[in-house]
């Protein structure tokens, strides 16, 4: 009850600073933004990801999860829960709409070098891959069962772009950055507190360039999460951020006169904004 009352406090604080596509006055974000909410583009990757959501969502056969972060409030104190394909897909794994947002960012901004910290069940990874096929993602699954399913979609989708890493993310993540050697684009969805997720980015902010982009998910799913997306947004490198509530992307670029911090919505969510009523 608590968590979703402090959920609703920060979605209506969100939501009284946040502005559509009418109110973006910034070229490069509201090219981008143009792009990832163009929903009269359909890619023909979004039907075959989707098919196999469809596919995982109909295996409800219950396993043991080993959750290394702090992905969920219902594992015990060894950080194992039950699970199934079922509700891992249902739970963790990216949402249709965050997908092809996802891919349409990708298509646009062409990033070469992939990372995500947390592959789940690896649509996100797809969805990156089928969007920009030069580019190589490496992606990072603590869960040995998942990174095995994961795994198994890609080699399904015939997807060789992609490299998946079994293994805590605190114990590799230094040596993928220094093989890798810039990072053009990061997602980071996995260990979700503040300590984890700070530790993170400026990890990662150590081989960015002037284009990456970084993309924090559920920086609204705890308090810690909240502080966390505050203090990188904030940091003295970062010259943009976009927030949709739940998740956060971070930009580089020198071209910003003065940082730019947008909280964004669909214009159904705000018409008035269309300028109608002005």
């Amino acid at each position: 009850m608590k968590a979703n009352l402090q959920m609703l406090g920060a979605f209506m604080s969100f939501y009284l600073k946040s502005v559509n596509i009418y109110k973006v006055h910034t070229p490069f974000c509201f090219e981008l933004l143009s792009e990832m909410y163009d929903d009269s583009k359909n890619y023909y990757a979004f039907e075959e990801i989707e098919q196999l959501r469809k596919t995982l969502l109909q295996i409800d056969t219950p396993f043991q999860q080993i959750d290394l972060g702090a992905g969920s409030r219902q594992k015990n104190q060894n950080g194992i829960r039950q699970v199934s394909l079922r509700s891992i897909t249902n739970n963790a794994a990216i949402s249709a709409i965050q997908g092809r947002q996802l891919f349409r960012l990708c298509h646009k901004l062409r990033p070469t070098k992939i990372l995500e910290l947390g592959s789940s069940v690896g649509i996100a990874s797809l969805y990156m891959s089928a969007a920009f096929p030069e580019a190589q993602i490496v992606t990072i699954e603590g869960d040995p069962k998942i990174a095995q399913i994961a795994k198994a979609n890609f080699d399904q989708f015939r997807r060789k772009n992609i490299q998946l890493v079994n293994a805590n993310f605190d114990k590799v993540l230094d040596d993928i950055l220094v093989k890798m050697q810039t990072v053009d684009l990061a997602l980071i969805d996995g260990n979700h507190t503040k300590e984890a997720t700070l530790r993170y980015f400026h990890e990662i902010l150590e081989f960015c360039n002037e284009g990456s982009v970084l993309i924090f998910d559920d920086i609204n799913w705890s308090t810690g999460m909240q502080e966390a997306w505050k203090e990188i947004k904030l940091h003295p490198r970062v010259t943009a951020s976009i927030s949709n509530f739940y998740k956060g992307y971070i930009f580089f670029r020198t071209a910003f006169k003065e940082p730019v911090h947008i909280n964004f919505v669909p214009k159904s969510w705000k018409p008035w904004q269309m300028g109608f009523f002005n």
